[in-house]
């Protein structure tokens, strides 16, 4: 898949995940970015031209709205691009226990809880400030009470290490 394939089928994903303004709006850091783009051969400088959000994302009946750094890269590639749900290959039945290693922002952790909403997740992150951006949209989407977030001081890189 060439470039601008690529470009058009993400732009059409965006308008489906998030409407036809957000995927604009990305259309339009890609064109005022283009040379980066081109250098770079990725859309990151598009993607964090966008913003810390909050975004709103649906996928069938599921909602979220997300927010933090760099946190439309991961919408795009697990809401959009739905690299974990597509074609049923990864389902959330009732009552699932669904543990996001790494966690990063939570994205997949969210795309998780608002799949099913008996579903319940533990996040691992070692970076604090990370899993603080997620804390802060769990709460705001009202999943608090089915979220244990952990930090795992142990890993060497982990924030909370000196």
């Amino acid at each position: 898949m060439n470039a601008i394939s690529k470009i058009a089928k993400d732009t059409v994903g965006i308008a489906r995940v998030c409407g036809a303004a957000v995927a604009a709006k990305w259309v339009g850091h890609i064109v005022v970015n283009l040379p980066t783009v081109m250098e770079s051969k990725n859309l990151q400088c598009a993607d964090r031209a966008m913003g810390n959000g909050p975004f709103n994302a649906s996928r069938d009946k599921s909602q979220a709205l997300l927010t933090g750094s760099q946190v439309f890269s991961g919408l795009r590639e697990i809401w959009v691009r739905d690299v974990y749900l597509k074609e049923n290959f990864l389902g959330v039945p009732d009552g699932a226990l669904v543990v996001d290693l790494g966690a990063n922002l939570g994205v997949f952790s969210a795309l998780a809880l608002a799949q099913n909403s008996s579903a319940r997740v533990i996040a691992v992150e070692p970076s604090v400030r990370l899993l603080t951006s997620l804390e802060k949209y769990i709460a705001a989407n009202g999943w608090s009470t089915r979220v244990a977030a952990i930090i795992d001081c142990r890993l060497p890189d982990s924030s909370c290490n000196p």
